[in-house]
């Protein structure tokens, strides 16, 4: 009977690992999909030399179609003055952005080791530079 009650408490315990590593896959999926869609929409703001309102409001759309979020749980900051590309570097050639969403789950079985729902969540970001490719009028 001891026997069966070890084997229990170890099947419990290792049981965490296997749901660990799929929670983990998960939030690498949700991180690249993110990526993914940011990466298009800074390919065309480089091409028009800004983001939009409607650009980034796509973006967003797209976002929460794949990462099954509201559109109001993600913060999008972007250059939308227009950008121009010089004939020497500059440094205000660069449009800027940052892309925020909320990652909800880090740990699995959050509650089976005293971590509360509010200390097991993060904001994943994503920013970066791109240069602009309009010509200086």
């Amino acid at each position: 009977m001891k026997e069966f009650l070890a084997a229990a408490v170890m099947f419990v315990i290792l049981l965490y690992f296997p749901v660990q590593w799929s929670l983990q896959t998960y939030n690498h999926t949700l991180r690249l999909n993110v990526d993914t869609v940011v990466n298009k929409y800074a390919q065309e703001a480089r091409v028009t030399g800004r983001f939009t309102p409607d650009s980034i409001l796509a973006m967003k759309k797209d976002i929460a179609a794949k990462t099954n979020l509201s559109v109001t749980e993600i913060a999008v900051q972007a250059t939308m003055t227009p950008k121009y590309r010089r004939d020497d570097f500059n440094d205000q050639e660069f449009i800027d952005y940052e892309v925020k969403i909320p990652i909800r789950s880090i740990i699995a079985l959050s509650s089976y080791w005293g971590i509360s729902p509010s200390d097991n969540q993060t904001t994943y970001t994503r920013r970066g530079q791109v240069a602009s490719e309009v010509l200086m009028p």
